[in-house]
C-alpha cells in the first residue's frame, strides 16, 4: 500500500482534555504537518460537520495514532500532553500505512534497532540532497555490528555520525545535563577555552587552555555527529554533559582536580549583561529557554537606551525555536521573508521551496540601532534561526566563526529506555540561497572589535 496520506480533502483539528495550548504548535509548523497529513487543516470546536478530523486526546496508556480512512478520522492519544506531541513524528508512517494502530514503543531488539534507523533515515533525512553519501552501503557495513551488540547505542552513534549532522543522532532522554565550561577536542587532549570564575573548577584553580585528562576522547569523537567544520567543539560539548545532578571527578594536566555535578541549567545567569572593553553592553544569551524569556525581555528594556548593542550566540546550541524567532523579530522592521526552505516529504525527497516568514516585533519592542551578533560553531539550531534574515541589514553585524550548520526541526523517534533516535528533515536557506545545514551562518567579519 502507497501514498495513502491520511486525508485528501481540509481537515479539522480538535483539542480535547485541555490541550487547547498546543495550538500555537500547530500554527507555527502549520506547513510541515498539512505536508504529512496530505491536506490542510482548520482549528474549530467539537461538532458534527462533515469533514475529516484529525483528535488529539489524553487517556490512553501509551501514546498512538489510530486512523480510519472510511470514517476520516484520525486520532492521536496519550498518558499526557508529551506523549500526544510524540505521536506527531508517527505522522509521515501513515502515508503507506494500512488503518489501524501505530504505537509509540522502544524497538524491541537489535534487528528492530536496525531497521528503525535505516527506513527512517531513508526517507527522512535531507542531507542525502547535498552531501555524497550511498546509505545503504554505510548500512550495509554496520549492520552487523547492530546485531551483535550488547549495547546497541554507541555503534548507532558511530554510524550515523558519518551523515555529519548535530541533529540526527541518538540523545538521551531524559536530556543530560552539562557542565558549565567551553572545551574544544584538540588532537587526543581536551581543552578548556572557557572557565567561568563562579565555577566550582575555576575555584579550585583551573583555567582556560588548560587540558583535562582521564577521558576516552578517541571513542568519543568517533561517535560525534556535527559539521566538519564544528566536529571538536562539539566533541568538547558532549564530554562534559552526564545525567543531571550526577557528579562526576574533573583532573587537568596541571593536577587541579575538582568535583562537579551534571545540571540542565548549569549557569547562574543564562541571560546576562556585561559591559565590553569599549563600554558597549554586550547581552549573552547562553540558551532558548522559555524560562528566561521574561529575563531576556528585561535585558533588552534595561539596553533600550544603549547606542548600540552587542549579542553574544557563541556556545548557544539551541533550545525553544518559537522564543528565538521572537527575539529575531525585535531586529526586523516589518513582517518579512526571512529564507526558504525544503522539507523532505512522506516517503522521502525533498519538497518543494516555501517561503520563511520572520514576524517583527510590536513598534516599541524594535531595536533599530547599531546591533552586533558574536557567534561560533557551537551556534546552532534556533539560534541560526535566530539570525536567518539579519545578515545584510545595515545595521547588523555579524562577528566571529561561521556557526554550526543544523538549523534542525528534527523529527523524533522512540529507540531503546533512555535513549531517542532524532532525524533533520529539512534544508534552510538564507535569502540569497546559502544552505544553513552543514555549512552555518557566514560571518561578516571575524573580529570581535566592539565598536
Amino acid at each position: 500500500m502507497a501514498d495513502l496520506f491520511p486525508f485528501s480533502s481540509p481537515c479539522r483539528v480538535e483539542f480535547h482534555d485541555g490541550l487547547e495550548d498546543l495550538r500555537p504548535i500547530f500554527e507555527e509548523f502549520r506547513a510541515q504537518l498539512q505536508r504529512e497529513l496530505g491536506a490542510p487543516f482548520e482549528f474549530s470546536a467539537l461538532s458534527t460537520a462533515d469533514v475529516p478530523v484529525w483528535t488529539l486526546r489524553l487517556g490512553a496508556p501509551i501514546p498512538r495514532l489510530i486512523m480510519n480512512r472510511a470514517r476520516r478520522t484520525l486520532c492521536a492519544e496519550a498518558p499526557d500532553r508529551d506523549g500526544v506531541l510524540e505521536t506527531l513524528s508517527l505522522l509521515r508512517d501513515l502515508h503507506s500505512y494500512p488503518d489501524g494502530v501505530i504505537e509509540v514503543r522502544d524497538c524491541r531488539d537489535s534487528e528492530e534497532c536496525f531497521e528503525r534507523v535505516f527506513s527512517a533515515l531513508g526517507t527522512t533525512w535531507p542531507g542525502f540532497e547535498i552531501k555524497p553519501i550511498d546509505w545503504a552501503s554505510l548500512s550495509a557495513r554496520f549492520r552487523p555490528r547492530v546485531l551483535s551488540a550488547d549495547d546497541p547505542v554507541p555503534v548507532v552513534q558511530e554510524w550515523l555520525a558519518h551523515l555529519g549532522d548535530a541533529h540526527t543522532g541518538l540523545k538521551p532522554s531524559p536530556p543530560w545535563g552539562r557542565l558549565p565550561y567551553r572545551a574544544r577536542v584538540v588532537g587526543p587532549d581536551l581543552v578548556l577555552e572557557e572557565v567561568p570564575e563562579d565555577t566550582a573548577g575555576y575555584r579550585a584553580g583551573a583555567r582556560a587552555g588548560d587540558v583535562l585528562v582521564g577521558l576516552d576522547l578517541e571513542s568519543l569523537t568517533r561517535r560525534v555527529s556535527a559539521s566538519a567544520h564544528s566536529k571538536s567543539r562539539v566533541a568538547g560539548l558532549r564530554a562534559l554533559q552526564g545525567p543531571p545532578r550526577q557528579e562526576t571527578r574533573l583532573s587537568t594536566r596541571r593536577g587541579v582536580q575538582w568535583t562537579e555535578a551534571y545540571s540542565l541549567h548549569p549557569w547562574p545567569c543564562p541571560i546576562e549583561v556585561c559591559a565590553g572593553r569599549a563600554g558597549t553592553p554586550i547581552l549573552r544569551i547562553r540558551a532558548w529557554h522559555t524560562d528566561y524569556e521574561e529575563a531576556l525581555d528585561q535585558a533588552m528594556e534595561d539596553l533600550s537606551d544603549a547606542p548600540r548593542i552587542i549579542v553574544d550566540l557563541r556556545g548557544n546550541g539551541g533550545g525553544n525555536f518559537m522564543m528565538a524567532t521572537r527575539f529575531r523579530g525585535r531586529f526586523l522592521e516589518r513582517d518579512q521573508q526571512v529564507g526558504t526552505i525544503r522539507s523532505t516529504l512522506p516517503g522521502g525527497g525533498l519538497g518543494p521551496v516555501h517561503p520563511l516568514e520572520g514576524r517583527a516585533a510590536a513598534r516599541d519592542r524594535q531595536w533599530r540601532k547599531p546591533a552586533r551578533f558574536w557567534i561560533d560553531e557551537e551556534t546552532y539550531s534556533a539560534s541560526e534561526d535566530c539570525l536567518l534574515g539579519l545578515a545584510g541589514r545595515p545595521n547588523i553585524t555579524i562577528c566571529g566563526r561561521t556557526s554550526g550548520g543544523g538549523s534542525g526541526r528534527m523529527r523524533t523517534l522512540r529507540f531503546v529506555p533512555g535513549w531517542r533516535l532524532t532525524i533533520s528533515t529539512c534544508l534552510t536557506f538564507t535569502q540569497d540561497g546559502h544552505c544553513i545545514e552543514s555549512q552555518g551562518i557566514p560571518v561578516d567579519t571575524t573580529r570581535l572589535d566592539e565598536d
